[in-house]
């Protein structure tokens, strides 16, 4: 009499297994869809309700069963005497079975992500709270006047809205706070043109600011934007002489020759100012002769021993005293033996010499200056150049690599600046101030935008110590690049001015 059945639905072809009883699911949905007056008229005649309704519904079954091509669904019969008991009740063995079907849909159900969202912002609304409020009538000052109960005066209000209108910050008003309370302040002093204060600005010592023309690259901004802009900035020689004349930095500089210390720590602690002729100090009178740096010459190390040539690094202060740094020059006998060929005691019999590399430990040593004897010319071929072959000249350089000594070009060696960098001494009775400094350019863009980049260029003046340097008030800035604006264009008065401060200028330095 139970048979199963199976009922399908078309959109995803779900199948539905379950068992029949004398009171079947169907007959349960029927009596479900049936209003409350039909509810009643069934507990006064429960049994003829029941049996019409499942009579006709089993009749439609029939009927659409008739239509179907399987043709296997039986009819069901329900006595009038028959009653729905716990036994007929679906048991827990019902099973849905769901076949794969690649008409399926995936997609998320939009009623059940509409629902959730909806709960979402329930519990927004019930999270809601009053975080700024009016204080209430009771809470208010006890004050009397025009403004009252809001604010005391007349100050307060005019003060509270300037600050809400104008966005005032808290460290802007701060400041505003201590000029009104300084002790000297006057109100009647207050001017009311703020146009006044241009004409103030122009009474102090302030740097002039210059403006020139240069070429806006039409790829670089938008196409609205012309093709020429104006550059602001400063003069390097302005900036120069606004510094030198401040007693606090000037008194903190240093235009002394390089120092030899066990730790560097400034920039006059480096080889680049001792070697160099526009740092440190260029030449030493000895005996009423005067080296220059870069020079070679005769030394002895002590007293009665051999003479040794070498060449003049640098001119350095050490314990006080000046020394003089030199690099070894080497003759043929000096070589490693490995390395004394016939051709080059021949070449060292017409005046060769040969460099020790400076990195070797004991390439370069500190003496005396009385200890130097006199200058040597010696010619370092850098290429092959005909001289006279009697004179002194140097071809290479000894150096060790993996523990093994060789020679090498001196082309490839480090030069000296006295080389590519010559400088003449002034002949004047002024002081001579000589200024290390730093140029460099700082390339970033605003709101990170290809269209708003902005360089900025700065210097920096060597001379200061570190703890000086690192302050945000020593960098000095002498301009910005346009948006859009040509690097090089903007370059050329400032390297311009360079050239001219090499070549030295007069200036009114402390009075």
């Amino acid at each position: 009499m139970f048979r199963s059945r199976y009922i399908s639905f078309n959109p995803h072809r779900i199948y539905i297994r379950h068992r029949h009883s004398k009171i079947n699911k169907i007959s349960s949905q029927i009596s479900n869809k049936r209003n409350v007056s039909e509810d009643i008229h069934m507990e006064d005649e429960p049994g003829e309700e029941l049996d019409e309704t499942s009579s006709n519904k089993y009749n439609e079954l029939g009927n659409e069963d008739e239509l179907d091509d399987e043709g296997e669904l039986d009819e069901y019969e329900l006595d009038e005497e028959d009653e729905p008991d716990d036994e007929d009740e679906p048991d827990d063995e019902d099973e849905i079975e769901y076949e794969p079907d690649e008409y399926v849909s995936d997609e998320p159900n939009e009623n059940e992500s509409d629902y959730e969202e909806s709960e979402e912002l329930d519990d927004l609304d019930i999270n809601e709270e009053v975080v700024d409020e009016s204080l209430k009538s009771e809470q208010l000052p006890h004050t009397s006047g025009v403004f009252a109960p809001y604010f005391s005066n007349i100050t307060e209000a005019l003060m509270f809205c300037w600050v809400q209108k104008h966005n005032i910050s808290t460290h802007a008003y701060d400041e505003l706070a201590d000029i009104i309370h300084h002790q000297q302040f006057k109100s009647e002093d207050v001017v009311k043109n703020s146009r006044r204060f241009r004409k103030y600005r122009q009474r102090l010592p302030l740097l002039p600011i210059r403006s020139r023309q240069i070429h806006i690259s039409s790829k670089k901004t938008p196409s609205t934007s012309k093709n020429i802009g104006n550059a602001y900035y400063f003069s390097i020689t302005d900036i120069i002489c606004h510094v030198l004349n401040n007693p606090l930095s000037f008194n903190r500089m240093y235009f002394g020759p390089g120092q030899e210390v066990v730790e560097n720590k400034e920039l006059w602690h480096g080889n680049i100012w001792k070697e160099s002729l526009r740092f440190g100090q260029a030449s030493i009178t000895i005996a009423g002769n005067k080296y220059y740096s870069g020079d070679f010459v005769t030394y002895r190390k002590s007293s009665g021993s051999p003479k040794e040539i070498g060449r003049i690094l640098a001119i350095v202060q050490q314990d006080n005293g000046l020394k003089i740094k030199i690099q070894r020059v080497l003759l043929y006998e000096d070589l490693p033996i490995n390395l004394q060929s016939n051709d080059r005691m021949e070449r060292s019999e017409e005046g060769e010499l040969w460099f020790l590399d400076r990195e070797m430990d004991d390439a370069t040593i500190n003496i005396e200056p009385q200890v130097i004897s006199r200058r040597v010319p010696i010619t370092i071929l850098y290429d092959d150049d005909v001289i006279d072959r009697d004179s002194l000249k140097i071809r290479e350089i000894l150096y060790k690599y993996n523990g093994h000594w060789r020679l090498r070009d001196v082309k490839y060696s480090y030069r000296h600046p006295s080389e590519f960098a010559a400088f003449e001494e002034p002949t004047t009775e002024f002081p001579v101030y000589k200024l290390y400094i730093d140029l460099y350019y700082d390339d970033f863009g605003t709101f990170r935008n290809v269209y708003h980049s902005l360089g900025g260029v700065y210097i920096q003046i060597g001379n200061m110590p570190f703890s000086e340097r690192n302050q945000l008030r020593n960098h000095f800035v002498l301009g910005f690049v346009p948006f859009g604006g040509c690097f090089d264009d903007f370059i050329k008065p400032f390297i311009a001015e360079m050239k001219q401060l090499e070549e030295g200028k007069i200036m009114d330095i402390q009075g």
